[in-house]
């Protein structure tokens, strides 16, 4: 018992020492209490976990709006068809006509329209609008397209874009959502 009572005087006394020397260097009897210390810490905390929240929110929505525009364009363009219908290919170096319709969800634009022999590349020509199909049955839409070279047997080939997502100023802006309409026309 003498002994325990021994180490608690002990522990008192150097209790007591350092009390005095953080006087001495402080000017007061303690340091910042464990409550105060605990609040400072989940202020911290919590005000880091409202910036993480933040950072992560942000990412999320333009994420999502970045996909859902994505998505949209897919679906424009799963939905898109187009039917070439007839095409006349008249006397050498006259242009051809092709009769197109849509029977799809989404009305197109045609951004290009050639017909060239079997067999050989397709003419290099620029994208541009070249006329509008709207999505009915009811609608059929007559296309004037060059003719390059002469044959017995030719290509006609379309490309069209769901009008939702056409760029008038740039037509190559979503290429990558056109729909390709390719047939043989023997004369």
């Amino acid at each position: 018992m003498k002994k325990l009572l021994f180490s608690i005087l002990g522990a008192g006394k150097l209790r007591e020492v350092g009390l005095q020397n953080m006087k001495k260097c402080h000017g007061k009897a303690g340091g910042i209490s464990n409550i105060v210390s605990e609040a400072l810490i989940a202020g911290i905390v919590v005000s880091l976990g409202i910036l993480l929240l933040y950072f992560a929110s942000s990412w999320s929505t333009t994420s999502a709006s970045t996909n859902v525009d994505q998505i949209n364009k897919e679906i424009a363009q799963q939905w898109s068809l187009l039917t070439i219908e007839y095409v006349s290919i008249p006397s050498s170096g006259s242009p051809a006509y092709l009769w197109v319709s849509n029977p799809g969800k989404y009305d197109l634009v045609v951004i290009y329209c050639a017909v060239y022999p079997k067999g050989s590349q397709p003419p290099a020509i620029t994208y541009g609008k070249i006329a509008e199909v709207r999505a009915s049955m009811e609608e059929v839409v007559k296309l004037t397209c060059p003719v390059s070279g002469s044959a017995g047997s030719y290509v006609a080939e379309v490309r069209a874009l769901p009008k939702i997502i056409y760029n008038p100023s740039d037509p190559l802006t979503n290429i990558q959502y056109s729909i390709l309409v390719r047939v043989d026309v023997n004369l």
